[in-house]
């Protein structure tokens, strides 16, 4: 287990030691090959302190738990967070998958609305074109 802890100065600080079976993959991802540290300086004060060493924790036991489904070729778990950005990466991919000049038509037909009918063929044109179709 994993304590937080006060140097000579004050400041809070913790370590934990990576395992190995997720030690290079780590190390990859997130640059620290054989432990991950926290560090809080004095002046955010004690209960502040705990607080983010808490967060800090959860996330390295996430993200060693998160390598270890990945090596086992299992799914990944989101919290809500992490729910919101893919979700909101799904929702704009037709506008990221279009080309250019669809883009620059779309732009250069200015205030004329489009029925939903022609938007919705456009952005199945644009998933026939990057391969993305259903």
């Amino acid at each position: 287990m994993v304590t937080l802890r006060q140097d000579s100065r004050g400041n809070y600080f913790s370590r934990k030691r990576l395992p190995d079976d997720v030690r290079e993959e780590y190390g990859r991802r997130h640059n620290a090959r054989y432990e991950a540290k926290f560090f809080a300086r004095t002046s955010l004060g004690k209960q502040i302190a705990q607080e983010r060493f808490h967060l800090w924790a959860t996330e390295v036991d996430q993200r060693i738990e998160a390598i270890r489904k990945a090596q086992r070729g299992e799914g990944m778990d989101l919290d809500r967070e992490q729910a919101v950005a893919l979700a909101s990466d799904w929702t704009l991919w037709p506008l990221n998958c279009c080309r250019l000049s669809e883009v620059a038509t779309w732009a250069a037909a200015g205030d004329a609305a489009k029925s939903s009918a022609e938007i919705n063929k456009t952005f199945a044109n644009c998933a026939i074109l990057s391969g993305r179709s259903q």
